[in-house]
């Protein structure tokens, strides 16, 4: 279930949404099946992902949340090439929008390792190739998606477009933490390789001593102005 409300920050109204990413489904999937390449609408935001040494998930992510993107810019990290190679095999097979990019190919190194800092170079591919005034989302290998992303901001831009509300700019989504339960960790120990969608079935809400029963949250979801 959840739950939007209305919030101020910093004098601009956005939208908040609670219990928006998930990490588990109700059954398991066989490994070797492949979702569809399309979701049944167009997309149209557009997403970043920052990455490293995420080859033992990215497949899943790519097959579970790519779909929902019109495109994608994945910015790697790692050392290896794992995930490069998956990436390359994923847009072969579904022709899908995404641009790779690795962190030690770049004309420069990072000053620093911030989340901005990360960041910086997939946004700018992002604004260079689609332009600005878009839905951009913050993507996270580990993270799967309980409500569409473009379904959400398609109703932020409805309510404006009906002056329901003045101004929406960032969407804060609100992530669940996923743990084994002791009835769960010897199958996890025994077969660490399952999809992780179907590992766990376990949710645990609070994030730190003062979250009031509620996830944490952060602002994923915002339109890029430049």
């Amino acid at each position: 279930e959840s739950m939007m409300r209305r919030s101020h920050d910093r004098g601009n109204a956005h939208l908040a949404t609670i219990t928006i990413v998930a990490m588990v489904t109700a059954s398991a999937q066989p490994e070797a099946v492949h979702p569809p390449c399309a979701r049944e609408f167009l997309p149209r935001i557009v997403a970043l992902l920052v990455t490293k040494d995420d080859e033992h998930i990215m497949q899943e992510w790519l097959d579970y949340n790519a779909p929902s993107f019109h495109a994608v810019v994945v910015f790697d990290s790692s050392k290896g090439y794992e995930t490069q190679r998956i990436v390359s095999a994923y847009v072969n097979r579904c022709g899908a929008n995404i641009t790779y990019v690795r962190e030690d190919l770049l004309p420069e190194p990072l000053l620093a390792y911030s989340d901005h800092a990360v960041r910086y170079h997939p946004l700018r591919i992002l604004r260079h190739t689609y332009g600005v005034g878009r839905w951009v989302m913050v993507a996270h290998s580990d993270e799967f998606y309980y409500h569409e992303p473009e379904l959400v901001a398609r109703y932020v831009d409805t309510q404006i477009a009906t002056g329901s509300w003045e101004e929406c700019n960032v969407v804060v989504w609100g992530a669940l933490h996923v743990l084994p339960h002791p009835s769960e960790y010897e199958s996890f120990v025994a077969r660490p390789q399952p999809l992780a969608q179907s590992r766990f079935q376990h949710f645990w809400m609070m994030y730190g001593s003062k979250r009031n029963g509620l996830p944490w949250s952060e602002r994923r979801l915002f339109k890029d102005h430049g």
